[in-house]
């Protein structure tokens, strides 16, 4: 993912907590104060899912990671909606890519916050 130099990118990737990795994460650019993120326990296997063209500050603030797993994919996918934000363009994105990235082998779980 490409951030720039927002340094709200640098305090998410600065954060810890014991046995666990960032796995995916969103940093605000726009605005003064903002991201998400979701931490993974440091001993799975995960990869991220770019979901960058659908990700919209204030409307729909995501980050992804799918989990493998021997049978299946387990995708967690964080999601963030400002109370102001443009409802529709937040459902329309969530349908978006909730389509893209789930099929018969996935089980999606997703974390609103």
């Amino acid at each position: 993912m490409s951030f720039g130099t927002s340094s709200k990118v640098e305090e998410i990737e600065n954060l810890t907590l014991n046995h666990c990795i960032l796995g995916a994460k969103f940093g605000m650019q726009l605005y003064k104060n903002g991201g998400i993120c979701t931490f993974i326990q440091d001993n799975i296997t995960f990869s991220n899912i770019n979901l960058n063209e659908y990700t919209k500050e204030k409307d729909f603030e995501t980050c992804s990671m799918k989990i493998n797993s021997l049978t299946h994919y387990k995708i967690v996918m964080t999601i963030y909606r400002y109370p102001t934000g443009d409802f529709s363009y937040f459902l329309n994105s969530l349908e978006s890519t909730s389509n893209i990235i789930y099929n018969s082998t996935t089980t999606l779980l997703y974390v609103e916050i």
